[in-house]
Order: structure tokens, then C-alpha cells, then sequence
């Protein structure tokens, strides 16, 4: 198979230490299988209808149905030649993602982010962060993450330009909603003298298409652009869907500042480029 639009090859073979390796980025064994244990707890219990689960609770998080089929692949000794199924390829490209990055990650930046990614309520929006770092750690740029809460969540060297990256996400898709995770990833950014990259994770939209998303969308980053104090941020890129096997410039939408102060003339923040 071929995640990842192509640009990386995953044999089969390699699927379950990729999945592994993942496993033990998130706590270990031990820590997912209590993990798993409790999400299938949280489908029985409750009384909930079988649509309302189907729908939405297994949809909460995008690993936990796939991780539980791998774990009860592991504990039966099967191979997963002649088991693979689809979901499996796109946790081994997300596995891939992660493992590959790990690496140059300090350790209070992979504690914070194996805690979003085990948290169901954060798992998308973290998932949303690694991914567009590794949108430019794909194209051999350099990453650095930020250790603090207060900082941008990483910044890109790509040579050509040296740029800030701050994550949010929002759920409730309204205008002043959108405002205000922009006013906190600029914050977060202000005074680091370099241009900043807010990237908005819009959680339970299936896509960017339509005059209605895109108005909202543009009316909001028109009204955060118009303050002189965001005059640092050159862009705003919002995603709707983080896997790494099924990502492309499909999944964002990107808004320049026309007022910024650093020179980004020409550069393409989808593809890191100039």
C-alpha cells in the first residue's frame, strides 16, 4: 500500500511494529488495552441507541475500533496478511506519521501529545497538529517544537522561510467562535518577530466545500486580518481531516494576510514552498 498520497511505501510486513511502536508512544500495552477496555465500556453502558453508537461514539475517536481489532489480531497470534483491512492501513500511515516524528519531539512535547491522542475529546485536534507538521517534515523541512503551553505548537525552516505554527480547534463552526481560537493561537505567537501559521482544526465538518462554510470562514479570518496586532500571522489554514493515508490539499482551506509584515511573497503554506 501507498499512504500518505504516495510519498511513503508501507510494506505489509511492517504494519505491526509500526502499531506497536505507536502503542508504546501512547503509554504501553497495558496503559491502551485499559484504554480500549473503557471505550467499550462507554459503548454498552448508557442505553444508547445502536444508530447513536454506530454514528458517534465510535466515531469519537478515529484509532480505538481499529486499535481493538489489532490488539485481538496480537493476542490470537494471526497475521495481518489475512486480516488487513483498510482501517489497518490508515492507522499504520497515522503509526508512520508518529513514529517518524517522534524523534526529534523533546520528552514534555511527546508526554503532551500522547495525552491529547488518548483523550477522545482532543484526539482529533492533536491528530490535526502532528499532521500538519508532518505536511512539511514529509518535505524534509525542519521541525521544532515548542515545549511550553504558551508558544506556538512548532516552528518550520524550510530554507526559504523560517515560520511559527500555532494549532487550535474549534467545534461549534460560527464566526466568533473562529475568532476567538484565532485570537488565542496569535497570542500565543506575538513578539517572536517571524511570520505565523494558525492552523484551525474544524472538528465534525466532513469538508470545506459550499458558499456557506466558505463565507463564515472568510469573514472570520477578514475580521481577525483587519486587527494590526495579527499582523505577524501571514496565514490561517483550516483542515477538516488529519489521517496521514488520506491527506491532501483537499483538506484545507488557506487565507493570506494581505497586511503582514514579513515578506511571504509567493510562499505556499499547503506545500511549504516558494
Amino acid at each position: 500500500m501507498t499512504p500518505g498520497g504516495g510519498l511513503e511505501q508501507i510494506l505489509v510486513g511492517e504494519i505491526r511494529g509500526l502499531i506497536h511502536r505507536l502503542i508504546l508512544f501512547l503509554g504501553g500495552p497495558a496503559k491502551v488495552e485499559a484504554l480500549l477496555l473503557t471505550y467499550k465500556e462507554s459503548l454498552e453502558s448508557g442505553g444508547h441507541a445502536p444508530e447513536y453508537v454506530e454514528s458517534c461514539l465510535k466515531k469519537r475517536h478515529p484509532w480505538w475500533e481499529t486499535l481493538e481489532y489489532f490488539v485481538e489480531l496480537d493476542h490470537a497470534c494471526k497475521t495481518i496478511s489475512d486480516n488487513l483491512t483498510p482501517e489497518l492501513e490508515l492507522l499504520a500511515a497515522d503509526a508512520l506519521m508518529v513514529n517518524r516524528m517522534r524523534k526529534g519531539m523533546p520528552a514534555g512535547v511527546r508526554t503532551r501529545l500522547a495525552a491529547g491522542l488518548t483523550d477522545y475529546t482532543t484526539a482529533n485536534g492533536t491528530l490535526y497538529e502532528l499532521a500538519t507538521a508532518w505536511r512539511y517534515f514529509r518535505r524534509d523541512h525542519a521541525i521544532s517544537w515548542g515545549e511550553g503551553d504558551d508558544g506556538p505548537g512548532f516552528s518550520v525552516d524550510t530554507g526559504s522561510l523560517d515560520f511559527d505554527v500555532a494549532c487550535g480547534s474549534v467545534r461549534d463552526a460560527q464566526q466568533d467562535t473562529i475568532r476567538g481560537c484565532l485570537d488565542d493561537a496569535s497570542e500565543r505567537m506575538r513578539g517572536r518577530f517571524r511570520p505565523g501559521l494558525i492552523a484551525c482544526y474544524i472538528d465534525g465538518q466532513a469538508g470545506m466545500e459550499g458558499p456557506e462554510s466558505s463565507g463564515v470562514l472568510s469573514a472570520a479570518t477578514g475580521a481577525f486580518f483587519a486587527g494590526e496586532d495579527n499582523a505577524h500571522v501571514a496565514a490561517v489554514m483550516f483542515g477538516t481531516w488529519t489521517r496521514a493515508g488520506d491527506s491532501g490539499v483537499r483538506d484545507a482551506a488557506v487565507f493570506r494576510n494581505p497586511s503582514c509584515g514579513y515578506n511571504v511573497e509567493g510562499f505556499d503554506f499547503l506545500g511549504g514552498t516558494k
